[in-house]
Protein backbone atom coordinates (compact mmCIF):
# COMPACT_ATOMS: atom_id res chain seq x y z
CA UNK A 1 0.00 0.00 0.00
CA UNK A 2 3.07 2.40 1.01
CA UNK A 3 4.99 1.78 -2.41
CA UNK A 4 1.16 2.22 -4.30
CA UNK A 5 1.02 5.91 -2.27
CA UNK A 6 4.34 6.82 -3.29
CA UNK A 7 3.67 6.22 -7.34
CA UNK A 8 0.46 7.76 -7.58
CA UNK A 9 1.92 11.15 -5.79
CA UNK A 10 5.13 10.49 -8.09
CA UNK A 11 2.81 10.43 -10.76
CA UNK A 12 0.89 13.56 -9.27
CA UNK A 13 3.89 15.58 -9.15
CA UNK A 14 5.28 14.43 -12.44
CA UNK A 15 1.75 15.51 -13.86
CA UNK A 16 1.66 18.87 -12.21
CA UNK A 17 5.51 19.71 -13.62
CA UNK A 18 4.02 18.93 -17.02
CA UNK A 19 1.56 21.46 -17.22
CA UNK A 20 3.42 24.01 -15.37
CA UNK A 21 6.09 23.79 -18.11
CA UNK A 22 3.29 23.38 -20.79
CA UNK A 23 1.49 26.31 -19.74
CA UNK A 24 4.93 28.45 -19.49
CA UNK A 25 5.37 26.89 -23.82
CA UNK A 26 1.72 28.38 -24.59
CA UNK A 27 2.50 31.59 -23.01
CA UNK A 28 6.13 31.74 -24.29
CA UNK A 29 6.58 34.77 -26.47
CA UNK A 30 7.22 32.51 -29.70
CA UNK A 31 4.31 30.80 -28.72
CA UNK A 32 2.34 34.36 -29.18
CA UNK A 33 3.72 35.60 -32.39
CA UNK A 34 2.32 32.33 -33.66
CA UNK A 35 -0.98 32.66 -32.96
CA UNK A 36 -0.47 36.19 -34.42
CA UNK A 37 0.43 35.43 -37.56
CA UNK A 38 -2.07 32.38 -37.86
CA UNK A 39 -4.88 34.41 -36.51
CA UNK A 40 -4.58 37.35 -39.11
CA UNK A 41 -3.66 34.60 -41.63
CA UNK A 42 -6.90 32.67 -40.88
CA UNK A 43 -9.02 35.78 -40.27
CA UNK A 44 -8.14 37.32 -43.65
CA UNK A 45 -7.98 34.34 -46.01
CA UNK A 46 -11.11 33.09 -45.15
CA UNK A 47 -12.91 36.67 -45.27
CA UNK A 48 -11.62 36.37 -48.91
CA UNK A 49 -13.12 33.29 -49.27
CA UNK A 50 -16.24 34.82 -48.35
CA UNK A 51 -16.45 37.37 -50.71
CA UNK A 52 -15.84 35.34 -53.26
CA UNK A 53 -17.97 32.21 -52.36
CA UNK A 54 -21.41 34.03 -53.93
CA UNK A 55 -19.88 34.73 -57.61
CA UNK A 56 -16.74 36.81 -59.35
CA UNK A 57 -15.23 39.34 -56.69
CA UNK A 58 -15.30 42.78 -57.53
CA UNK A 59 -13.74 45.42 -57.62
CA UNK A 60 -16.45 47.55 -55.54
CA UNK A 61 -16.12 44.63 -53.19
CA UNK A 62 -12.52 44.81 -52.51
CA UNK A 63 -12.45 48.32 -51.83
CA UNK A 64 -15.33 48.08 -49.98
CA UNK A 65 -13.28 45.09 -47.65
CA UNK A 66 -10.49 47.18 -48.00
CA UNK A 67 -12.33 50.26 -46.19
CA UNK A 68 -13.33 48.00 -43.48
CA UNK A 69 -10.23 46.41 -42.95
CA UNK A 70 -8.87 50.44 -42.54
CA UNK A 71 -11.57 50.67 -40.20
CA UNK A 72 -10.68 47.74 -37.65
CA UNK A 73 -7.66 50.02 -36.53
CA UNK A 74 -4.98 47.67 -37.70
CA UNK A 75 -1.53 48.71 -37.98
CA UNK A 76 -0.09 49.91 -41.69
CA UNK A 77 1.83 46.43 -41.45
CA UNK A 78 -1.26 44.05 -40.41
CA UNK A 79 -3.13 46.17 -43.05
CA UNK A 80 -1.26 44.86 -45.46
CA UNK A 81 -0.45 41.47 -44.50
CA UNK A 82 -4.55 41.87 -44.07
CA UNK A 83 -5.26 42.88 -47.42
CA UNK A 84 -2.55 40.31 -49.34
CA UNK A 85 -4.48 37.26 -47.25
CA UNK A 86 -7.72 38.50 -48.78
CA UNK A 87 -6.68 38.40 -52.05
CA UNK A 88 -5.52 35.08 -51.64
CA UNK A 89 -8.57 33.63 -50.63
CA UNK A 90 -10.91 35.25 -52.66
CA UNK A 91 -8.24 34.32 -55.49
CA UNK A 92 -8.56 30.24 -54.53
CA UNK A 93 -4.67 29.90 -54.30
CA UNK A 94 -4.74 29.44 -50.80
CA UNK A 95 -7.09 27.31 -48.67
CA UNK A 96 -8.86 28.90 -45.65
CA UNK A 97 -10.61 26.20 -44.35
CA UNK A 98 -7.08 24.66 -43.62
CA UNK A 99 -5.49 27.50 -42.20
CA UNK A 100 -8.16 28.06 -39.80
CA UNK A 101 -7.64 23.96 -39.29
CA UNK A 102 -3.74 25.11 -38.82
CA UNK A 103 -4.88 27.80 -36.20
CA UNK A 104 -6.90 25.66 -33.85
CA UNK A 105 -4.08 23.29 -33.28
CA UNK A 106 -2.34 25.66 -31.58
CA UNK A 107 -5.58 27.88 -29.59
CA UNK A 108 -7.05 24.44 -28.34
CA UNK A 109 -7.23 26.87 -24.88
CA UNK A 110 -8.19 29.69 -26.11
CA UNK A 111 -11.50 30.10 -26.78
CA UNK A 112 -12.04 33.91 -26.95
CA UNK A 113 -9.49 33.98 -29.73
CA UNK A 114 -11.71 31.48 -31.40
CA UNK A 115 -15.36 33.39 -31.02
CA UNK A 116 -13.18 36.59 -32.40
CA UNK A 117 -12.50 35.12 -35.31
CA UNK A 118 -16.25 34.43 -35.97
CA UNK A 119 -17.03 37.68 -35.57
CA UNK A 120 -14.31 39.20 -37.91
CA UNK A 121 -15.99 36.80 -40.55
CA UNK A 122 -19.44 38.01 -39.47
CA UNK A 123 -18.74 41.76 -39.66
CA UNK A 124 -17.60 41.27 -42.95
CA UNK A 125 -20.02 39.14 -44.06
CA UNK A 126 -22.59 40.88 -42.52
CA UNK A 127 -21.59 44.13 -44.21
CA UNK A 128 -23.77 43.90 -47.30
CA UNK A 129 -26.89 43.95 -44.28
CA UNK A 130 -27.36 40.39 -45.36
CA UNK A 131 -25.83 36.33 -45.02
CA UNK A 132 -26.32 34.51 -48.27
CA UNK A 133 -26.31 30.80 -48.50
CA UNK A 134 -22.92 30.17 -49.69
CA UNK A 135 -21.53 32.31 -47.40
CA UNK A 136 -23.27 30.59 -44.51
CA UNK A 137 -21.71 26.94 -45.34
CA UNK A 138 -18.21 28.37 -45.75
CA UNK A 139 -18.69 29.88 -41.99
CA UNK A 140 -19.84 26.38 -41.11
CA UNK A 141 -17.18 24.69 -42.14
CA UNK A 142 -14.63 26.79 -40.73
CA UNK A 143 -17.14 27.24 -37.02
CA UNK A 144 -16.32 22.96 -37.22
CA UNK A 145 -12.90 23.31 -37.26
CA UNK A 146 -13.15 25.73 -34.29
CA UNK A 147 -14.91 23.49 -32.67
CA UNK A 148 -18.02 25.31 -32.55
CA UNK A 149 -21.47 23.19 -34.54
CA UNK A 150 -24.03 24.74 -36.67
CA UNK A 151 -26.10 25.15 -33.51
CA UNK A 152 -23.79 27.47 -31.53
CA UNK A 153 -22.60 29.07 -34.72
CA UNK A 154 -26.49 30.03 -35.54
CA UNK A 155 -26.68 31.49 -31.92
CA UNK A 156 -23.67 33.97 -32.59
CA UNK A 157 -25.29 34.97 -35.88
CA UNK A 158 -27.98 36.32 -34.28
CA UNK A 159 -26.40 37.29 -31.42
CA UNK A 160 -23.69 39.33 -33.93
CA UNK A 161 -26.79 40.46 -36.45
CA UNK A 162 -29.10 41.74 -33.27
CA UNK A 163 -25.82 44.00 -32.01
CA UNK A 164 -25.33 45.64 -35.32
CA UNK A 165 -29.41 46.17 -35.32
CA UNK A 166 -29.48 48.07 -31.68
CA UNK A 167 -26.46 49.94 -32.91
CA UNK A 168 -28.08 51.31 -35.67
CA UNK A 169 -31.32 51.47 -34.26
CA UNK A 170 -29.30 53.69 -31.83
CA UNK A 171 -30.28 52.39 -28.57
CA UNK A 172 -29.92 54.44 -25.41
CA UNK A 173 -30.64 53.66 -22.34
CA UNK A 174 -31.58 57.42 -21.05
CA UNK A 175 -34.42 57.38 -22.82
CA UNK A 176 -37.63 54.56 -23.16
CA UNK A 177 -37.02 52.16 -25.80
CA UNK A 178 -39.22 51.20 -28.44
CA UNK A 179 -40.51 47.88 -28.41
CA UNK A 180 -38.44 46.72 -31.45
CA UNK A 181 -35.25 47.86 -29.89
CA UNK A 182 -35.32 46.40 -27.04
CA UNK A 183 -36.47 42.87 -28.51
CA UNK A 184 -33.28 43.76 -30.22
CA UNK A 185 -31.51 44.59 -26.78
CA UNK A 186 -32.63 40.87 -25.65
CA UNK A 187 -31.36 39.36 -29.23
CA UNK A 188 -27.93 41.07 -29.11
CA UNK A 189 -27.20 39.70 -25.51
CA UNK A 190 -28.91 35.73 -26.51
CA UNK A 191 -31.94 36.08 -24.13
CA UNK A 192 -35.34 36.40 -23.67
CA UNK A 193 -37.30 38.80 -22.54
CA UNK A 194 -38.60 36.04 -19.82
CA UNK A 195 -34.83 35.65 -18.24
CA UNK A 196 -34.75 36.81 -14.72
CA UNK A 197 -32.27 39.58 -13.82
CA UNK A 198 -29.80 37.13 -12.54
CA UNK A 199 -29.78 35.55 -16.05
CA UNK A 200 -29.73 38.22 -17.94
CA UNK A 201 -26.84 39.45 -15.57
CA UNK A 202 -24.95 36.10 -15.98
CA UNK A 203 -25.42 36.54 -19.75
CA UNK A 204 -23.95 39.92 -19.77
CA UNK A 205 -21.05 39.08 -18.11
CA UNK A 206 -20.12 35.99 -19.89
CA UNK A 207 -20.05 38.16 -23.16
CA UNK A 208 -18.34 41.12 -21.83
CA UNK A 209 -15.71 38.49 -20.57
CA UNK A 210 -15.28 36.49 -24.21
CA UNK A 211 -14.85 40.65 -25.61
CA UNK A 212 -12.91 42.14 -23.03
CA UNK A 213 -9.76 43.51 -25.15
CA UNK A 214 -7.20 43.05 -22.37
CA UNK A 215 -7.96 39.32 -21.58
CA UNK A 216 -7.71 39.21 -25.73
CA UNK A 217 -4.62 40.59 -26.11
CA UNK A 218 -3.16 38.35 -23.31
CA UNK A 219 -4.54 35.03 -24.85
CA UNK A 220 -1.91 36.60 -28.20
CA UNK A 221 -4.29 39.01 -30.10
CA UNK A 222 -2.90 41.88 -32.14
CA UNK A 223 -3.34 44.92 -29.60
CA UNK A 224 -4.45 46.45 -33.39
CA UNK A 225 -6.67 43.89 -34.31
CA UNK A 226 -9.08 44.65 -30.81
CA UNK A 227 -11.06 47.57 -31.60
CA UNK A 228 -13.68 45.31 -33.28
CA UNK A 229 -14.14 43.51 -29.59
CA UNK A 230 -13.94 46.99 -28.06
CA UNK A 231 -17.28 48.08 -30.30
CA UNK A 232 -18.87 44.86 -29.39
CA UNK A 233 -18.58 45.43 -26.00
CA UNK A 234 -19.62 48.83 -25.85
CA UNK A 235 -23.16 47.83 -27.77
CA UNK A 236 -23.17 44.90 -25.19
CA UNK A 237 -23.31 47.57 -22.64
CA UNK A 238 -25.43 49.68 -24.01
CA UNK A 239 -27.93 46.55 -24.52
CA UNK A 240 -27.44 45.22 -20.93
CA UNK A 241 -28.15 48.97 -19.72
CA UNK A 242 -31.10 49.40 -22.00
CA UNK A 243 -32.87 46.15 -20.78
CA UNK A 244 -32.27 47.32 -16.94
CA UNK A 245 -33.98 51.09 -17.32
CA UNK A 246 -36.94 49.41 -18.68
CA UNK A 247 -37.11 46.59 -16.37
CA UNK A 248 -36.56 49.52 -13.37
CA UNK A 249 -39.62 51.35 -15.21
CA UNK A 250 -41.81 48.89 -14.77
CA UNK A 251 -41.64 47.84 -11.72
Amino acid sequence: MPGGILVALLGLFIGHQYDKWRLGELNSPAHRRQLTAKFLQAAFTVAGQLAKSDGRVSEAEIAHTEAIIASLGLSPEHRRAAIDCFKQGASGSVDGVALVAAFAQISRHHYRLKLQLLNYWLTLALADGRLDDSERDLLYSVAAQLGFNRAALDRIIEMVQAQGQFRAAGGDASRPAPASVLATAYQALGVTASATDAELKKAYRKLLSENHPDKLIGQGMPADMVQLATERTQEIRAAYETICAERKVAN
